[in-house]
């Protein structure tokens, strides 16, 4: 059973009724995100097709590939996507959102269809651990989920599918 208190709903609510500052239905490359393909062992091929950004490829060595999101300057915001693995190894391919990217530190809040999130922190050196594996039972598996952070100074708030799934402060 999940339950929602009604605190979550109404930041849930609000952030989506805030200002939007950016948005890409991606019917066209107008955020000019980077489409030429990888040259090493992984093989990437990425397209915009359809209204969405495909990336294929044999990753090998556990190497990330990311997209930067066009950068809009802010401390409070609300980033969301719709994602899903349409094909690969379940346990070990993720997906999700990198986010407060500066210079090399960075966050990375990660999905896998094996219904598990995990949340990052970069600090240039190595990788942190914020949140370490959780089930999330309202994730659906080789289907479109909806997977979103809500910043609120130094408190990070994670949803799937518009339900609360954890949150975390960390004052990197």
């Amino acid at each position: 059973e999940t339950r929602t208190s009604t605190k979550q709903i109404d930041l849930l609510t609000a952030a989506k009724e805030s200002q939007l500052i950016a948005s890409d239905s991606l019917t066209s490359n107008k955020f000019n995100w980077d489409l030429s393909p990888y040259k090493d062992e992984s093989a990437t091929l990425t397209k915009i097709i359809d209204g969405q950004l495909s990336c294929e490829g044999t990753f090998v060595n556990k190497r990330k590939v990311e997209w930067p999101a066009p950068y809009v300057p802010a401390n409070d915001f609300y980033l969301a996507v719709d994602a899903k693995l349409a094909k690969g190894t379940k346990d070990i391919i993720g997906y999700g959102l990198f986010f407060r990217r500066s210079g090399s530190k960075e966050y990375y809040l990660k999905i896998t269809d094996t219904q598990t999130l995990t949340f990052f922190y970069y600090d240039g050196q190595k990788w942190e651990t914020l949140i370490d594996w959780l089930y999330i039972p309202v994730l659906r598996p080789g289907q479109y989920n909806r997977i979103a952070v809500i910043a609120d100074g130094e408190h990070f708030y994670f949803y799937v599918n518009d339900q609360m799934i954890s949150d975390v402060e960390n004052r990197q």
